[in-house]
């Protein structure tokens, strides 16, 4: 009454501690919403909560929020909760359970049995296990001490007993069952949630009482609409308490600040399941969900042009056509062209080569990256975020993307090029699209090697090829024999045109198969201007967008029979253990060490490359090492050159790929804010953050002798992890040791990072090893459906 008198603020309210820690209580609205309040008070609360002295007249949450936290102090309620509404309830059951099984000589209560071990398993190694239990932690009174001492002893003997009596092969769930509800045990379990609520109610409840979670309870209790008690006092409510009003625990926990230590994250929107098995297995059957086609926008004709609105004209590189590769699934599930998002583009267009150095122009003739023509091709794997929650849960969309550009300024050696008249490029081009009823092309049955769809045909006197398809398109065919677009395009600036498959799971190697087939069967004699005409073809606003569903059919069949009978789930795994082996390609062991361990502290991260594809296949590698544990802060594998400043300078932990191709990468990456590591996967080194690097130990306010200690600690880490990496992988790190050296078998480097994964397992979960963490769940209970208005929350300490 006092604090609502000095500080204006809302009548006080007494709400007594059984009206929300009695076990009915869980199931009234009123008291599990106070209880949150009271939870949440208990994991910000400071060990000296009760020897300060409170000044009314000031914010009593600055004073009380000295001192370190009090560690494990919301265990004094949760575990009494525990044992009043889940323990002491399965014991009923089981009992009940054991006297009909005695009953009937029959066990048909087994899994209440099994119910009740796994009970008493998480009451020992969260609560009360002597070397890791939460309570373990804290400052306990004699009478609690007492009563946590007898539950422990009497569960050992107990359990002792049983095991002593008979083999390990021939104990029974019922015997343990008997022994775990015997009557010294559930008397002294009695007696301890007893003790609990006595030592919350005495000791820390007045504490609460004064905090200024208490008097925003109490606001929210007075805000409460359907409260039809008023009182005359404004300092004190004297009416019994009614609840509070709806979204209290939502508006609590954006005022809320919570200690170092402890987060909030917020769960993903529950997606009921349809149960549609056809498309489940109509899906695991499909190569990829959406097939685009992008490029310059380049004007073939004055009816192009004037189709093409203005925005379109602006944009380097705009979206040719976009189609689902599922036309007899709803459009509910899986994607749509329509899904996409508009800066798909951005992620997918490759830079020109003549911007990299010299070296990479020869490695790049050497993996057949120029053409004769004088195209450059790529083939790159990214993601990108999904940007939706209703895509099956998948929040990222795993793209492949084969892109050919004609630069401007041509990066070819001219020993290597090649003189080609347009004889020879006619003889290779596609001139027309045909239906298989037209054709007499007989069509092989075999899945063990690819048919090609493309056929020779005699054209205008001429030689040339043509393509059998499911529907002759005839817009699509009048369009390709007018002009070819090749042809048409200003050779003054870059050419760019693509061809992208995108999936909400990750068919990486179907995908990237599949338009590996589309190049080779298209760009015979390393000529690209087929494929381009094709692709170019769909710049036209009039041609049937559903011809590019039917281009791709053979190749998308063809592939698909490799995995029709597997589950999708193969193909990931797969995919996550090529992306290790070439992470391990990239980086030494040491490096590797210290990426992991670096990622391990939650640092920010920048992974650069020049190898698209392989930025996302150390995003994939990345998280597969870190396993048990999730990145739960921010991931770009491949970062968009429009987007490199702002993320560089986000301030929270990240993962970020860097493409080095770029050409605002290399001013980036040298001016890397202090707080940031870079790790240079084609160089293969981890450069630490400037703030581990500072080893002046003379320093006044000690940051940054606390920076060289931190560095000399991870390094000497990495170097020790490392070594373990090294000896299971090379030859090399047993170099010194006094045994014959087997040659190690490098053809099979899968094994290799299966064994850098169980090192990195096995280290995480020595870290974790008698840590138990405090995960809680808050969400707000209204009288009806409130779903709409509350959404939960995940307390994570």
């Amino acid at each position: 009454r006092m604090r609502a008198y000095l500080r204006g603020s809302a009548p006080f309210i007494q709400v007594d501690p059984l009206v929300f820690l009695s076990p009915s209580a869980g199931m009234d609205v009123p008291s599990q919403n106070f209880l949150l309040h009271a939870i949440l008070h208990l994991v910000c609360m400071k060990e000296n909560d009760g020897s300060d002295e409170i000044d009314c007249t000031k914010n009593d949450a600055i004073v009380l929020n000295k001192g370190n936290r009090n560690m494990g102090a919301v265990s004094l309620l949760s575990c009494a909760i525990f044992i009043s509404r889940s323990l002491q309830k399965s014991s009923q059951l089981v009992v009940e359970g054991l006297i009909e099984d005695g009953m009937t000589g029959k066990m048909s209560n087994g899994q209440l049995y099994s119910k009740l071990m796994e009970d008493f398993q998480y009451l020992w190694d969260a609560f009360i296990a002597p070397a890791g239990g939460s309570l373990s932690t804290l400052k306990l009174s004699e009478d609690v001490h007492d009563s946590l001492n007898s539950v422990r002893r009497l569960l050992v003997t107990s359990i002792d007993k049983v095991l002593t009596k008979n083999e390990p092969s021939e104990v029974s769930a019922v015997s343990i069952a008997r022994a775990l509800t015997s009557v010294e045990l559930t008397s002294s379990l009695h007696s301890l949630r007893e003790a609990l609520l006595r030592e919350y109610t005495l000791n820390v409840y007045p504490v609460f009482k004064r905090h200024i979670f208490h008097e925003w309870a109490c606001q929210e209790a007075k805000d409460n609409r359907f409260d039809k008690h008023v009182s005359s006092d404004k300092y004190l409510m004297s009416s019994s308490y009614n609840g509070m009003a709806k979204g209290s625990v939502k508006r609590f926990l954006r005022q809320v600040e919570l200690p170092k230590g402890v987060s909030l994250h917020r769960p993903s929107p529950k997606i009921s399941s349809s149960g549609n098995d056809h498309f489940e297995a109509h899906k695991s059957q499909q190569v990829s969900t959406v097939a685009l086609v992008f490029g310059t926008d380049v004007p073939t004709d004055a009816n192009s042009a004037t189709d093409s609105c203005e925005s379109d004209r602006n944009k380097p590189v705009r979206r040719f056509a976009a189609v689902s590769l599922q036309s007899d699934v709803p459009p509910q599930h899986g994607l749509v062209p329509d899904s996409i998002p508009p800066v798909f583009e951005n992620y997918a267009v490759v830079p020109p080569f003549h911007e990299r150095p010299f070296l990479g122009t020869l490695r790049d003739e050497k993996n057949h990256r120029l053409t004769v023509d004088g195209w450059e091709v790529s083939l790159t794997n990214f993601m990108l975020p999904s940007g939706s929650s209703g895509l099956d849960d998948n929040e990222w969309l795993y793209c492949c993307s084969l892109v050919l550009r004609k630069p401007s300024v041509s990066v070819q050696l001219k020993r290597s090029r090649k003189y080609l008249s347009e004889q020879e490029i006619g003889l290779e081009c596609v001139r027309k699209l045909v239906s298989e009823e037209t054709s007499s092309q007989s069509k092989s049955n075999s899945n063990e090697e690819f048919q090609s769809p493309l056929v020779e045909t005699e054209f205008d006197g001429g030689k040339s090829r043509k393509m059998i398809v499911s529907s002759e398109p005839s817009e699509f065919n009048r369009k390709l024999q007018e002009q070819s677009w090749s042809q048409s395009v200003d050779s003054s600036s870059d050419v760019i045109v693509g061809l992208a498959v995108v999936s909400d799971r990750n068919e990486s190697f179907r995908m990237r198969e599949t338009l590996s087939i589309v190049y080779s069967d298209f760009c015979r004699r390393n000529i690209c201007q087929p494929l381009v005409d094709i692709l170019g073809n769909f710049s036209n606003s009039c041609v049937e967008s559903d011809c590019l569903k039917s281009i791709l059919e053979p190749y998308l069949s063809f592939t698909a029979g490799k995995w029709v009978d597997r589950p999708i789930r193969d193909q990931e795994l797969q995919y996550s253990e090529i992306s290790g082996t070439q992470l391990m390609q990239s980086l030494p062991p040491v490096p590797l060490a210290l990426l992991f361990i670096t990622i391990l502290l939650e640092q920010k991260v920048v992974i650069a490359s020049s190898r698209r594809g392989m930025l996302m296949a150390a995003s994939d590698a990345i998280m597969q090492l870190l396993k048990p544990l999730q990145w739960k802060h921010l991931l770009v594998p491949l970062v968009p050159e429009s987007m490199m400043n702002d993320l560089i300078h986000y301030p929270a932990p990240f993962i970020l790929g860097v493409p080095t191709d770029e050409k605002k990468s290399a001013e980036i990456l040298s001016s890397l804010p202090d707080d940031v590591s870079l790790v240079d996967l084609d160089v293969g080194r981890v450069m630490l953050a400037s703030e581990f690097v500072h080893d002046d130990l003379s320093a006044s306010d000690g940051t940054v002798a606390a920076a060289g200690a931190l560095r000399s600690q991870v390094l000497f880490l990495a170097e020790s992890l490392g070594g373990i990496v090294g000896g299971a992988v090379d030859d090399s790190w047993a170099s010194d040791g006094p045994l014959q050296i087997i040659p190690h078998d490098n053809n099979n480097k899968v094994d290799d990072f299966v064994s850098i994964r169980n090192i990195c397992h096995d280290f995480i979960i020595e870290l974790l090893s008698g840590v138990h963490s405090c995960c809680l769940w808050i969400e707000e209970k209204c009288a009806g459906d409130c779903t709409n208005e509350n959404d939960p929350a995940i307390i994570f300490d």
